[in-house]
C-alpha cells in the first residue's frame, strides 16, 4: 500500500471526529494516518493547544508526540502548525527543523520531541525558509568536510 493511500482519510466527512482531550476540543483521526493529536491537511499537520497547559516552560518549547511526528513524516508532511487557542497566535515549524533542533524527552506522556520557541516561525514561508536554510547549511558542511584529491 502506498504512503498516499495510507494517509488518506477513510469515509465520512473528511474522516475526522471531534474528541475531548484535556479540556481542549481537538480533531482526532479515525483513519490510517495514525496521527492521534491534530490533523493532517495536505503537507501541513495542524494542532490546536492552550499554551498555559500544553507549552513547556523549562525549556520554553512546544512538544509533540514522537509517534505522531513519525507518522506525519511518513504522510509527506513538511510543516507543523500549532494554534494557541488562548492567544490566537499560530506557531509554525518545518518538520526538518523539529528533527534537527528538537529535544527528545519523556515527562510522563510518552516520548515527545520539544522544539524551543526560538525555532518557531509566524508564517508558513518563514518556517519553510528556516527548514530550507537548515538543509542548505548541512549540505555546505558536508561539502567542506570532503577533501578534493589532486591525482
Amino acid at each position: 500500500m502506498s504512503v498516499e493511500t495510507n494517509c488518506r482519510p477513510s469515509g465520512g466527512a473528511g474522516g475526522w471526529q471531534d474528541t475531548e482531550h484535556g479540556g481542549v476540543r481537538t480533531a482526532q483521526p479515525h483513519h490510517s494516518t495514525g496521527v492521534k493529536h491534530g490533523q493532517i491537511q495536505g503537507n501541513v499537520w495542524r494542532k490546536r493547544l492552550c499554551a498555559s497547559k500544553h507549552f513547556l516552560r523549562k525549556p520554553p518549547a512546544i512538544a509533540v508526540d514522537l509517534r505522531d511526528l513519525e507518522r506525519a513524516e511518513a504522510c509527506g508532511v513538511e510543516l507543523l502548525s500549532v494554534e494557541d487557542m488562548e492567544s490566537g497566535k499560530t506557531y509554525l515549524a518545518a518538520l526538518s527543523v523539529i528533527r534537527k533542533h528538537g529535544l527528545e524527552l519523556d515527562r510522563g506522556f510518552g516520548l515527545q520531541v520539544a522544539l524551543p520557541l526560538r525555532w518557531w516561525a509566524s508564517s508558513p514561508g518563514e518556517a519553510l525558509r528556516l527548514g530550507q536554510a537548515e538543509a542548505e547549511a548541512e549540505t555546505v558542511q558536508l561539502g567542506l568536510g570532503m577533501e578534493v584529491g589532486n591525482d
